[in-house]
């Protein structure tokens, strides 16, 4: 009887492990909707900053991090991100090891596990800190599964964000704002207005020695390196029409106290939610152990 419930509590402990914990609800990005000149200065109309600071684990921990702020009007979506990067490099030969960011959109919040639905419009958008020696700097790819990157000589994706882009470089970094028209693609299927949810990513890469891409930092709270493949891993979600974030100049020190300088919060990641039937599961290894104390005890009186 006793081996059987060994057996028993660790075949109940090894079926708990498999149980897989539910990913983190994406955090939230308010963005609210005014008119926004794309011209390379931060209108006071944006909403945020929000911390791209998130690493991929298998990354440099202490790579390139970036600010966005978000807004929106009647046809666009603006994002506009300070980016510190004191490493820049320019022209490795495969596009998403330069330093960059990638910006990854679900337009309709499926959070589908592939992108091969292409009723469900999904983009992948680059633009690099820098053109190369080719001159490239921006790509685009819709629908992964079937399409490949393309470039602004062959994609109306590509040619939309390059006209609509002013990059600028700074002494610790870049900045890039971005007006992203979707007017002209009907296909999508979505009118931006208050309320809408779209499914969001944006991603900050880095290359130091211009050897390889060495480190990525999300803004979501979900750094897989799956985003291109899976919008379901996508960490963040824009809610259209959410009150912009005021920065405020910090106050002059008052004598003998004075009012309340609580800053302005910003969103934090949901916890991770670990599913029911997880739960279900260590409830019962934990009601066979039991059984196995008051066994082994009962054999013991006798």
């Amino acid at each position: 009887m006793k081996k059987f419930l060994s057996l028993a509590v660790v075949a109940a402990m090894m079926l708990a492990m498999a149980v897989p914990a539910m990913a983190a609800d994406p955090i939230q990005i308010p963005t609210p909707n005014v008119s926004i000149a794309v011209d390379g200065s931060r209108d006071e109309g944006y909403a945020g900053p929000y911390a791209i600071n998130t690493f991929f684990p298998d990354g440099d921990p202490d790579g390139a991090t970036g600010q966005l702020w978000t807004a929106w009007d009647g046809s666009s979506l603006f994002l506009y991100v300070e980016v510190n990067d004191t490493t820049p490099n320019h022209e490795h030969g495969n596009s998403y090891e330069r330093d960059c960011v990638e910006i990854f959109i679900d337009f309709l919040n499926a959070r589908e596990e592939d992108t091969g639905d292409e009723t469900k419009a999904y983009w992948q958008l680059r633009i690099m800190s820098a053109p190369n020696e080719d001159g490239v700097q921006f790509e685009a790819q819709e629908n992964q599964a079937a399409y490949g990157w393309s470039s602004p000589n062959n994609d109306p994706i590509a040619e939309m964000v390059q006209a609509n882009s002013v990059i600028n470089l700074t002494g610790s970094g870049y900045v890039i704002e971005t007006k992203i028209d979707i007017s002209s693609f009907d296909y999508i299927g979505l009118t931006l207005a208050e309320g809408v949810q779209i499914g969001f990513d944006f991603v900050v890469s880095d290359n130091k020695n211009d050897e390889q891409r060495d480190s990525m930092a999300y803004l979501g709270n979900n750094p897989t390196n799956n985003q291109y493949q899976y919008p379901v891993d996508c960490g963040a979600t824009l809610v259209l029409g959410g009150a912009p974030v005021v920065e405020l100049p910090p106050e002059e020190p008052v004598p003998n106290g004075g009012g309340d300088t609580t800053p302005t919060p910003t969103p934090t990641p949901t916890p991770p939610r670990t599913g029911d039937a997880g739960m279900i599961v260590l409830v019962a290894v934990m009601a066979i152990a039991s059984m196995g104390i008051v066994v082994l005890k009962r054999k013991a009186v006798r």
